[in-house]
This record gives structure tokens, sequence and C-alpha cells, in this order.
């Protein structure tokens, strides 16, 4: 025992293989380790403090050779509002340092380089101020064979996303989401509830720049717009074209116009050549008539060429 003014301070043993002990409140504790620091709840100081001014050393350093037990274990049974492990970084260089380094560089066994797991409150949460940082990257250089990151809900009864991302942006164009290949963005989400495929400023709630497909039906429950063509799948010779100057629109089959609509007539055509038309005045055939039943004609009726 060493005492100092009347009070135990440090005590020394040859159990466990020989021991020490800082004891605390003057009071020798029940040995639990090879070496044993015991503060007081009136002692009014820190258990450990390392001051380590050499820029090049290791301020602590554990060689563990563990394979069953823990290395390193922090049992917080009380902790109200402080943190089991706090981590102060006011350093004003730019250096690319890390604050946390986890390195799991031997061959894969199954195990996980960081794992958390919560009973009863949050996992994990990241609050970045920095307004030009990212908040996660996960970031990766090889090619990998299964996702880069993945999110896996195995409850079958789960009531709520498995994933949910949201933006509080009230400018309806700020970008809540992007999923991004190395060239282009392919699908962009903004805070104005628009979704962009192959467009990274979508002005409606679904703008896609290129060519859609569904391979089953497709229900709109209101107008639908087109600028011009509507083909039909497998027979690019068969479609409607819609033509704004003349307030026209056509129907091709074959590759060949075969009823044409305006707002001053309704042609029938033939593999293209009109054959009927449809005016405010009356109609007029183009080429010879076969009429198989009764023809009724009110009112006058002119016949250049006679009748057969």
């Amino acid at each position: 025992h060493f005492n100092t003014d009347g009070a135990n301070t440090v005590v020394m043993g040859n159990e466990f293989g020989g021991y020490m002990q800082v004891v605390g409140n003057d009071t020798v504790a029940t040995q639990e380790a090879k070496f044993q620091v015991t503060v007081g709840s009136t002692d009014g100081t820190t258990g450990i403090y390392l001051n380590a001014d050499d820029a090049d050393q290791k301020a602590m350093l554990i060689d563990g050779e563990q394979t069953t037990s823990n290395i390193f274990e922090i049992q917080a049974d009380a902790l109200t509002t402080g943190s089991a492990i706090f981590v102060d970084d006011n350093s004003s260089s730019s250096g690319p340092r890390k604050l946390v380094h986890i390195l799991a560089d031997h061959a894969d066994a199954g195990g996980t380089a960081l794992h958390v797991e919560s009973d009863g409150m949050e996992s994990s949460k990241f609050k970045q101020n920095a307004t030009d940082q990212n908040a996660i990257n996960a970031y990766s250089d090889v090619a990998h064979t299964i996702p880069l990151v993945s999110f896996t809900s195995d409850a079958t009864t789960s009531a709520s996303e498995t994933l949910k991302v949201k933006g509080d942006s009230a400018t309806t164009t700020t970008k809540v989401l992007t999923v991004a290949n190395n060239t282009h963005d392919m699908v962009t989400v903004v805070a104005g509830g628009g979704v962009g495929i192959n467009d990274n400023t979508p002005s409606y709630k679904l703008d896609v720049n290129g060519t859609l497909r569904s391979t089953a039906n497709a229900h709109f429950d209101d107008d639908i717009h087109l600028a011009e063509y509507l083909y039909h799948a497998g027979d690019e010779n068969t479609y409607m074209r819609f033509i704004n100057a003349g307030d026209e629109i056509d129907f091709y089959a074959g590759g060949n116009r075969q009823l044409r609509l305006t707002t001053t007539d309704t042609e029938l055509y033939y593999d293209g050549s009109e054959k009927l038309a449809t005016t405010s005045s009356g109609v007029s055939i183009t080429g010879s008539a076969t009429i198989s039943s009764n023809l009724t004609v009110s009112g006058g009726s002119v016949c250049a060429n006679g009748v057969e």
C-alpha cells in the first residue's frame, strides 16, 4: 500500500501475476484487472488522462490477441445525456485526417468492419453542419459484384418504409434525390414533386427525356398530350400524326395516308390517294363509286356523264 497524507492512494499485489490499483475515495476496491483506476464519487477528477505531445508517436497502443473476447469494451450502465465515446477534433489543419479509421484488410471471413445494434434508440445519426461536405459517402474504386449499399428489411409485417429520402427545401427545383452514372444524371427527384428520367430539371410530375416503353397496359385517368406521332408498337408504318399548323390529324397504315381530318373537311384515302371528301358544301368522290343497294337522293341531281 502507498499511503499519502494518511490516505490510501496506490495498492500493489502479487495476484494475477502482479497488479496495481489507483484508489478512489481512500477506499480499496475489489481488484478487477492487472491495472485498475477507481474514481470515487467525490474525487473530482478524470480517471485516466494522457497528454501526448510527440507528433509522430501514438498516445495509446493496444496489441490484442483475443479470439472470442472483446479487445476494448465500454460498459455505460448509467449514461443519460453524455456520450460513451466522444471524439473532439478542433484542428485547423486541412490535411486528409480521419477521426475514426477502421481498417479491415484481412481476407473475407464473414466479419463486419462496423456493427451497430440498438434495442431502444436510433442506431446512427449523422448531422453535417458544413454546407459543402457530405454527411455520408459510401465509396468504392473496385469492381464489386454485389450492391455497394444495401437496405434490407427482413420483417414480413413491416408497416413503414425500408428507405426514406426527405428534402425540406421550399425551392421546388432543388434536387432531393439523384441517381447518376459517370456521364449524366439518370433519375432526378426535385422538391416540387417532379421526377426526371434522363432529365435533371423536371417540370412535370414525370419528365422522360427519351423513349418510354410499357410492356403491359397503361392506364391514364387524365388527358394525354402528344407532340406529333402515335405509333403502333412494332409497326412503324402504322401511326397517327398530329399537325398543329393546320389542326390536322392523319391516320396512316402501311406507310400511306388512309384518313385525314381537318377543321374544314374529312378525307378518305386508299393507299395515299384521296377517294372521298366531306366538306361544308357536301361530299365529293374521286374515281368511280359502286353502290350495292338503293341510292336515295333528296334534292336535285346533276350527272355529267350519265348514269349506269
